[in-house]
């Protein structure tokens, strides 16, 4: 039996990974409220007006980590977890790296070492809602901030969106991501 024999052919169902972006107030969370059977990680206010299950506001980044944990190993009814947002989540990580170095700011740890240390443990959180995506949709959201751009073909320098994020964690987000949608 040859490679030619073990083709597969149509679709298959994959859950979907994406990440919804924009400013603040544009309508993130409202769109990840209408996914199919939706559950909110809230690491900030976005989705409390809106009529949608959501588990506790983690305090900590590991807390919010442990909350996938669960998400993972226990049978629920929920199709789609919402992170709201990731960029607040970030900032739990920030203030954990902190916490564990002994310092009051991320850029106080000298040579960029908070912010690579930090990338590392939002590797964890990826990886976690990697394995949690054979369960069910994910849909991370993401605030926006502006950044100058300088085009390296036409030397041109303009404004762009980007996420609000850390450069190496915006990296990790937009490799995991299926689907990376700007909200305006």
């Amino acid at each position: 039996m040859g490679i030619l024999d073990k083709i597969e052919k149509g679709k298959q169902r994959v859950n979907l990974l994406l990440c919804v972006a924009g400013p603040g107030g544009v309508g993130k969370s409202s769109f990840a409220a209408d996914a199919p059977s939706v559950l909110f990680l809230p690491t900030e206010d976005g989705s409390f007006n809106l009529d949608v299950a959501r588990l506790p506001r983690p305090k900590t980044f590991s807390e919010a980590i442990s909350m996938i944990d669960e998400l993972i190993k226990t049978d629920h009814e929920y199709k789609t977890l919402a992170v709201d947002s990731i960029d607040w989540l970030e900032s739990l990580c920030h203030q954990e790296v902190c916490g564990e170095k002994g310092v009051k700011g991320i850029s106080e740890i000298p040579y960029g070492a908070g912010f690579a240390a930090a990338a590392t443990k939002f590797q964890d959180f990826i990886q976690k809602i990697k394995t949690l995506r054979s369960k069910m949709n994910i849909i991370l959201i993401c605030h926006t901030q502006i950044k100058q751009f300088n085009d390296p073909v036409t030397g041109a320098s303009f404004d762009r969106y980007t996420l609000k994020l850390h450069d190496k964690v915006t990296a990790l987000v937009k490799e995991a991501v299926d689907v990376l949608l700007f909200a305006n």
